[in-house]
């Protein structure tokens, strides 16, 4: 039986105190540096593998105007291999979970297109209520920002972080 990890409430403060510890952080493209640069992608990468879900994190550099420039989802292909290739713990499992109105879970990732509906170019942590999100943005850095309805438009889809009991 598969449960969404982060209905477990030790499961979830951890990763949201590591989150939070982000807050204020700078956006830097393709860096991951707490304090001092990191951009959607490796912010949340990093969280991930901080409080041990993930091991390590394997990323080919990506142009800050990839999505410009070509149809490849880099984004979603990277998060795809090391979701997979370098989760801690064969029990845990991300599954995809298609955008509905009113269907999240605390921790989803949500992964959204700004440029291309058919790309996701960014991604954010939906938080406990289901209205608010954190990410790495370029005009703020990490913050908690409002899910509001542009948002909620613009995702894909979500990444719902799953454990076998």
């Amino acid at each position: 039986m598969l449960m969404p990890y982060f209905c477990n409430n030790d499961n979830w403060m951890k990763f949201k105190d590591e989150l939070l510890s982000w807050e204020g952080t700078p956006y830097r493209h393709f860096q991951r540096a707490k304090g001092y640069g990191a951009d959607c992608t490796m912010f949340v990468a990093s969280a991930l593998i901080n409080v041990g879900i993930l091991t390590k994190i394997d990323y080919e550099y990506y142009s800050k105007d990839w999505h410009s420039h070509t149809d490849n989802p880099v984004v979603e292909d990277g998060i795809a291999r090391n979701f997979s290739k370098n989760i801690s713990n064969s029990n845990l499992k991300f599954l995809k979970v298609l955008q509905n109105k009113g269907d999240y879970v605390r921790g989803d990732i949500a992964l959204i297109w700004t440029v291309k509906p058919t790309l996701s170019n960014h991604c954010s942590v939906l938080w406990d209520s289901g209205d608010r999100m954190i990410h790495s943005i370029n005009h703020a850095g990490v913050e908690i920002t409002h899910y509001v309805k542009w948002w909620k438009r613009h995702t894909r889809y979500k990444l719902r972080l799953f454990q076998e009991i």
